[in-house]
């Protein structure tokens, strides 16, 4: 897929493999969480400046603040997700556009701005398809506000002289299958039968069909309106977008005059847009497709707070108190341990590196286990990758009452299979409030091909 972080990981673990010679899983992981401990601290430097540009030290300041705060921002920052590195380049975009818009609207010179913009533009494409949004938009706002076609070639040439030979390469825009099921809703009945599996309809509950949460996107626009109205309270910590409203709504008139400015609405607007189409036809929505949003968001966030507070206080003292407030309340609930609750599937791995070979086949419902095995870095068709003879097959299943609906296909394909196989571990789970156990299961069926992650 989209190849920008990949690569850049693979250039740092040049570092961090010598360290750990024999556990690949666990070199990349510190890889991955390295760029992303770098590209984060970067990330609060360019919204900084980004605000700056737009609003001025306080609220560049408030802004960047904030959006490290936020769970919905904040836990991308210290995961190992493509994020990181996305809003960085999407920040840098942001900035110079705003540069390049504001002069070219002034009529100065704006071609290296608007070209530096459509290099970032590309680059966060690179990492994430997201980016050709934000070229988009640049170059249809400098089009309106500069009444010249050459402002958004510029924009363009950029875009296609750093990001063309990876669209020629993949012959088109994306590779990424929820992209391909927006375009062509039902894509996974002509899929592979793997993933037409995945892609079928769940044993749903009455309201569940009432709201259309079904594989055809035609009856699914109940549920697709509802997650996305619920993910984006979500984002904005439910209740910080009032604020980011009252901000638009007072700064209505330098909307309509500033281009710089009015990227902000019409990229929220957009993108709310593409979330429905990818709830809708996907069946699927995270948080993960609104912090774009959020990234401009929080800047509103602060302006819309620190004109309420003015106008209630009549000082800076409210706006402080009302800032704190949340911040200290977002921050403890994100820098609460990610992923605890997934801790055993980390143990299952490493049971399974250290008791099974890398050619034995594996069936891992959840997509975890599969990593931190290492069948993510072998050739399992490769005659050279040491396996057991005959070549042993494992499932993992947990045992809960989180029942993991949306891989009820796999996750009963893996029930059938222990039930004609023997436990041979049992590692407790880690989530207080559902205690239960994961069981590794050695089958005597033999599996193809390892499923999962």
């Amino acid at each position: 897929q989209h190849p920008l972080y990949p690569l850049t990981i693979a250039a740092t673990s040049h570092l961090f493999r010598p360290l750990t010679p024999d556990d690949l899983p666990r070199a990349m992981e510190r890889s991955c969480l390295a760029v992303n401990v770098v590209v984060s601290v970067l990330v609060a430097l360019a919204m900084f400046y980004l605000g700056r540009e737009l609003f001025g030290v306080a609220v560049g300041f408030g802004g960047a603040l904030l959006f490290q705060l936020l769970p919905a921002s904040g836990r991308l920052l210290g995961d190992g997700l493509s994020e990181p590195l996305f809003f960085l380049l999407a920040s840098l975009c942001l900035f110079t556009g705003a540069r390049g818009l504001r002069r070219a609207a002034q009529g100065q010179p704006a071609y290296g701005w608007l070209a530096l913009c459509g290099v970032m533009a590309a680059l966060a494409y690179l990492t994430r398809p997201e980016g050709l949004v934000l070229a988009a938009i640049t170059m249809l706002l400098a089009l309106l506000y500069a009444r010249s076609w050459r402002h958004p070639a510029v924009v363009l040439a950029a875009v296609l002289v750093v990001a063309g030979p990876y669209m020629a390469t993949i012959r088109g825009l994306t590779v990424k299958p929820s992209a391909g099921y927006m375009v062509d809703p039902e894509k996974w009945k002509r899929d592979d039968p793997g993933r037409a599996m995945l892609a079928q309809a769940l044993p749903l509950a009455a309201w569940e069909i009432d709201w259309g949460k079904g594989n055809d996107p035609s009856h699914r626009w109940g549920w697709a309106a509802f997650t996305l109205v619920s993910i984006f309270d979500r984002a904005f910590f439910h209740g910080l977008w009032v604020f980011a409203l009252v901000g638009l709504w007072l700064s209505r008139k330098e909307l309509r005059t500033d281009p710089a400015l009015a990227v902000h609405p019409l990229l929220g607007l957009l993108m709310l847009a593409l979330a429905y189409r990818v709830a809708q036809s996907n069946g699927y929505l995270s948080d993960r497709h609104l912090t774009l949003i959020l990234l401009v968001g929080v800047f509103w966030v602060v302006v819309g707070m620190r004109a309420l507070a003015t106008r209630l206080g009549r000082s800076e003292l409210l706006f402080v108190v009302i800032f704190l407030s949340v911040g200290l309340l977002a921050g403890y609930r994100t820098t609460r341990p990610l992923h605890a609750e997934r801790l055993a599937y980390r143990h299952a791995g490493e049971w399974l590196a250290a008791n099974s070979l890398p050619g034995d086949r594996l069936l891992d419902p959840y997509a975890h286990v599969y990593y931190y095995s290492g069948r993510v870095f072998v050739n399992e068709n490769d005659p050279a990758v040491p396996a057991s003879d005959p070549v042993q097959a494992y499932v993992v299943l947990e045992h809960s009452s989180n029942k993991h609906p949306h891989l009820y296909h796999l996750i009963q394909h893996a029930e059938t299979l222990a039930r004609q196989g023997e436990e041979v571990a049992r590692i407790p789970l880690t989530r207080k409030r559902d205690p239960g156990y994961l069981g590794i299961y050695k089958v005597r069926r033999q599996l193809p091909r390892n499923v999962g992650g």
